[in-house]
């Protein structure tokens, strides 16, 4: 994958999260479930996987839950939750050749998209247009 389509996907999960459906709770960010806004590695963690993307990974799964489950369904909508884009903007730009951490920039763009269609909101044209946009003049 070339950076410019890693930068795309990053650009439409952060759209995406910032427009999930108004039919999940806006929740504050000291009682979201997943609170990016605020993502602090344990040193402790670092040091028993080895390495920060480790470190990172495990956060990433115990805030959005393990991908071998099924896609990721988000269950709040907000700020605390849109800052999983630059959360993963971060680190995949720190650590660019991490494959773990490309997975959840994918994982988080189907699981965002999955978050839609579960709740049978329609995606507006405005918003496509939007990312159409965005993405054409990139």
């Amino acid at each position: 994958m070339t950076s410019e389509d890693h930068n795309n996907k990053l650009l439409q999960l952060a759209i995406y999260l910032n427009g999930l459906p108004d039919s999940l709770p806006i929740k504050d960010p000291p009682h979201s479930h997943y609170n990016f806004q605020i993502f602090e590695l344990e040193a402790e963690w670092i040091d028993t996987i080895g390495s920060i993307e480790g470190a990172v990974n495990r956060e990433l799964e115990c805030r959005l839950g393990s991908q071998a489950n099924g896609p990721i369904e988000f269950t709040e909508r907000g700020l605390p939750v849109e800052a999983l884009a630059a959360v993963l903007n971060n680190y995949t730009t720190q650590f660019p050749n991490d494959i773990l951490l490309a997975k959840w920039v994918d994982d988080a763009l189907v699981g965002v998209k999955h978050t839609f269609h579960k709740l049978k909101t329609p995606v507006c044209v405005f918003f496509l247009l939007c990312i159409y946009l965005i993405l054409t003049w990139l």
